[in-house]
């Protein structure tokens, strides 16, 4: 079996056939991938395993799938993930449902790129004075090297500007909520909302109020206050929720896919 994992499939099949000497023993190849549903998307990487000379069976899945998978070791329950997105994704009796994770022009709250729009956003307000005034417009100022809102607004509509740029001013909240500044609290509370309303629609889908969810993604793993927050909104909703940290990452839970495909079971306590 083989695991693959991000949006760079074609590469990580590359580089599983370079470093295997070639794939033609790998039983089952898992690929989770964003953007899996789009059929271009898929028949590329069909393409590419069958120009790698593959032949096995290949199984595409998104990366959710896989990041819940080996955050839970296969077991059943549910993983939120924030990073530069957002999304839940949970797995009970057979069952799987997602909420969220439709991408950063309609969706993505609570997540990396959520927060430094927000902070652009206040930053903007701040110099017409519509909002309080907020140690988060310094910050924008210094992070970017600009001067006021004429620089700030050419940032922003720059075609060069990419929703990476975007989320990663998200790193200036944690220095304004250790000064208590009110928007910052503000902006870190609506991460918090929107995030445990995507983990609240899939507990109540899959009626796992006492199942286990696991935490994931730069946003929960190093912004404390968002990330205590959301387990506090989430266990006054579900008291008998448990909260764990991913055992594993997304190449493991790829990799329990594949042996999943091909009807394998791992001897307890072992691994792929």
């Amino acid at each position: 079996f083989g695991s693959c994992r991000g949006k760079d499939g074609e590469g990580q099949l590359l580089w599983l056939a370079d470093s295997f000497g070639g794939l033609d023993s790998f039983a089952a190849v898992c690929i989770g991938s964003a953007g899996i549903s789009n059929k271009s998307a898929a028949s590329l990487l069909h393409r590419a395993a069958q120009q790698c000379g593959y032949k096995g069976k290949l199984l595409l899945v998104g990366d959710h799938e896989t990041a819940l998978a080996g955050a839970l070791s296969g077991r059943d329950g549910a993983v939120l993930i924030a990073g530069t997105g957002s999304i839940c994704v949970g797995r009970a009796g057979g069952h799987t449902v997602r909420a969220g994770g439709f991408g950063h022009l309609i969706d993505d709250e609570g997540s990396g790129y959520a927060i430094g729009r927000d902070i652009l956003a206040v930053a903007a307000r701040s110099f017409d004075a519509r909002d309080a005034q907020t140690c988060l417009t310094e910050a924008v100022l210094c992070r970017l090297r600009i001067t006021g809102i004429t620089e700030l607004i050419s940032f922003v509509y720059d075609k060069a500007t990419t929703k990476k740029d975007i989320a990663a001013l998200a790193q200036l909240l944690n220095d304004a909520l250790l000064q208590k500044d009110s928007e910052a609290i503000k902006i870190a509370d609506k991460a918090a909302a929107g995030l445990c309303q995507l983990a609240d629609s899939v507990i109540r889908q899959l009626a796992m109020q006492a199942g286990e969810i696991a935490f994931s993604g730069s946003i929960l793993k190093h912004y404390k206050y968002i990330e205590s927050r959301t387990r506090a909104l989430l266990g006054q909703s579900h008291p008998k929720l448990t909260f764990t940290q991913p055992e594993h990452d997304a190449a493991f839970g790829a990799a329990l896919c594949a042996l999943k495909e091909i009807q394998t079971e791992i001897p307890i306590g072992g691994s792929p």
